[in-house]
């Protein structure tokens, strides 16, 4: 299973200091079937915590996912931000994450060094 970032969300955990291997657990919990919600199209919720706090108080993320072969985070907030998605947002989150699991499978490389693609490590 390989586990990437995109752009921003990379851009996103870093400004809120969240280390990859808080997603690495994060998709091992996931493939064990802990999540917080099959939203259709591969886009799974997860719910991961914050440091130092549980996962109550802690960040929500949005991924495409497939088992035993890709794991793509694509959004990430703080419940202190919001409570949850609009229903526009998860349609687009949706289709992103359709679209990223196509074009990913097929172009991986090339998404790796234009940097819109980053491996979590």
């Amino acid at each position: 299973m390989r586990i990437f970032k995109t752009k921003w969300f990379a851009r996103w955990a870093k400004s809120e200091k969240i280390a990859d291997e808080i997603f690495k657990n994060a998709i091992k919990e996931i493939e064990a079937g802990l999540h917080n919600g099959d939203m259709g199209a591969c886009l799974i919720k997860k719910r991961v915590a914050r440091k130092g706090e549980g996962r109550r108080g802690g960040y929500r993320t949005l991924l495409s996912f497939k088992q035993d072969k890709l794991a793509i985070f694509i959004f990430g907030f703080s419940k202190n931000d919001a409570e949850n998605i609009t229903k526009l947002q998860e349609e687009k989150f949706k289709k992103l994450s359709r679209d990223l699991q196509a074009s990913a499978e097929k172009h991986l490389k090339q998404l790796l060094e234009r940097e819109q693609l980053i491996e979590v490590e």
